[in-house]
Formats: structure tokens, sequence, C-alpha cells
């Protein structure tokens, strides 16, 4: 039996390569029980292509991928879908796999409604972009034709700053749009209107989120937002962030108007207004007036808001 592997997998090495991956035999059963990390798996030679690479490096920019999706949906006020390590799989009438591949990052503009473990070519709805981050491997010796096969309409590949300087690769994202059955370049998303290549690269490598990445997500997710009569009022917590800031704003501007109606009448606050807040505010409006024009200092208005809250 382990001559048998060895002798194919000569034969394999011999088909093509790819590169950051190692060839390992595995058959339809083994692939289905394996829960591992997996670049590619071809039903015709029986083979799984398994990344070297599975470090943090690889991981990040995923995350940061979804802290921003997930932005970008907030703005739009429709969540957007992520799963991560996704397999997607071409299977033939009887449900035999043909070919599978694991995808870094996939994600679905509509939340889909997925009746199996993997993503099946023909049977399960596509995802609007797939993402791939380069390290080692390199996304075109395979999975480019394969993506475009199975009509992905975009994909993104990553190749981050730190790496790229280590392994002499050139950083940098690039969007590739299904065009016609094949792959073109282009410096923007058509799933994500207006984020462009440049500005999805610099927010997947910089240290914090900058005031500049902000600034994109907000025009992206309201450029969508557009596109679905939503935005971030549509949101459950953007909904709440937003009332909280109006509520606020209104504690401020009543807190202010009070103290220049007290000032006016020459009561001295001293700063001291901020601690009873909680209790003015619980207060009716015309109540926290009166006293503030009837009292004869800061002591009185105190003595006269707490007699109006009993």
């Amino acid at each position: 039996m382990g001559s048998r592997r060895d002798a194919r997998l000569t034969d394999i090495r011999g088909t093509y390569t790819l590169s950051g991956c190692r060839p390992v035999p595995m058959t339809e059963a083994e692939i289905a029980a394996y829960e591992g990390p997996m670049e590619y798996w071809d039903g015709e030679t029986e083979t799984a292509w398994m990344p070297y690479d599975t470090s943090p490096q690889h991981e990040q920019p995923c995350s940061r991928v979804s802290e921003l999706v997930s932005d970008i949906g907030k703005m739009r006020g429709k969540p957007i879908a992520l799963l991560r390590t996704a397999d997607l799989q071409e299977r033939d009438i009887r449900g035999k796999r043909l070919q599978a591949a694991q995808a870094d990052e996939v994600i679905y503009l509509e939340r889909p409604e997925l009746d199996d473990s993997a993503i099946v070519v023909g049977r399960s709805p596509m995802p609007d972009v797939v993402v791939e981050v380069d390290l080692t491997r390199d996304v075109r010796q395979r999975k480019l034709a394969l993506y475009a096969k199975w009509r992905i309409p975009e994909l993104w590949v990553e190749v981050p700053e730190a790496v790229a300087r280590r392994r002499r690769k050139r950083p940098g994202l690039t969007i590739h749009v299904l065009k016609a059955g094949r792959y073109r370049e282009c410096d923007e998303s058509v799933a994500f209107p207006t984020w462009t290549a440049d500005e999805i690269h610099d927010s997947l490598n910089e240290p914090f989120r900058s005031t500049i990445t902000v600034r994109a997500l907000r025009r992206v997710g309201g450029a969508m937002g557009q596109g679905t009569g939503t935005g971030p009022d549509n949101d459950p917590f953007m909904d709440a962030h937003g009332h909280a800031k109006r509520a606020e704003g209104r504690r401020e501007a009543t807190l202010e108007g009070l103290a220049n109606t007290l000032a006016f009448r020459n009561i001295r606050i001293a700063g001291r207004l901020a601690d009873e807040a909680d209790r003015i505010l619980a207060l009716p409006n015309a109540a926290v007036v009166e006293a503030a024009m009837r009292c004869s200092d800061y002591d009185d208005f105190l003595d006269r808001i707490g007699a109006a809250s009993r």
C-alpha cells in the first residue's frame, strides 16, 4: 500500500506544484474526515495540498478583514456574513467530491442559507468575495483559475507588509473581478463600492485603526446603504449608540442652560453641578427652572430640588 502511495505521489509532483504546500495522498473518505488546514484537494489524483505556514501572521489579516467588514455592515445598516476557512467543493451528480479548496475568508453581502458544512458549487449560494492571504503560497498557481471556474465574482489576494519584506515578495492587495469568465485586476472593489485595493491593504497592515480607515469605512458603508435603502439607524448597535449620544447631548445642554441661569443670578456653583446631574435630570424641567429662579444660593437650590423630588 505504501509503495503505491509513494508512486502516486511521485506522479503528482510531476504534474504541478503549489508553492508553500506539500502534496499528501488522501482519498475522498480521508479528506471528508480531515478537519485541519488544507489548500486544495484534487479528486482525480486523490491528493491534498497542505500549507507549510499556518502561523498567526497568516491569521491576523483575516481577523482584520472581519473587523473592517463588520464595521461597514453597521454603517450600511445590514449585517455582512463572513466565514473563516470555508470549504468550497465541486461535486458530481452523485455528490462525490471532484475538487475542493479552502479559502481564508469568504464574504456574503446578504446572509446565506447554507444547508451543508461546505459551500458546494451549483447548490450553495456563492460568496460575493473570497479573501486569500499569500505568505508562502501563490494563489495564481491553482486557485485563481479554480475560483473563476466556480464563478466567484470577486477575489482579494493580500500579501502583508511584514511578511513581504522577509520573503522578498511585493506587498499589497490585488482585487480580481470576474468579467466574461476571467478575472481582471481592478483598483476598486465592486462588492464594496469606492473601497480601493490600496485602502484595504493599508487598513489590514496599520498597527491601529487610523482616522483615514474610519473615514473609508463610513464612506463605503454609506455607499452600500444607499443601494439597500438602509443606514446606521437600522443597525441595533449603531442605533443604540446614536440614542446614547443624543441623550448625552440633551444632558449636557440641560446642565449648561441651568449653569447659565444660576450664573446670571450670581449664584456660585464652582463646577459642583455635575455631582447632582442625575438627580437634577430626573426632575421635570419646570421644577428645576423654578428652583434655579427662586433659590438664594447653591445649597438652597439643592434643598429645593430635593423637596421637588420627594
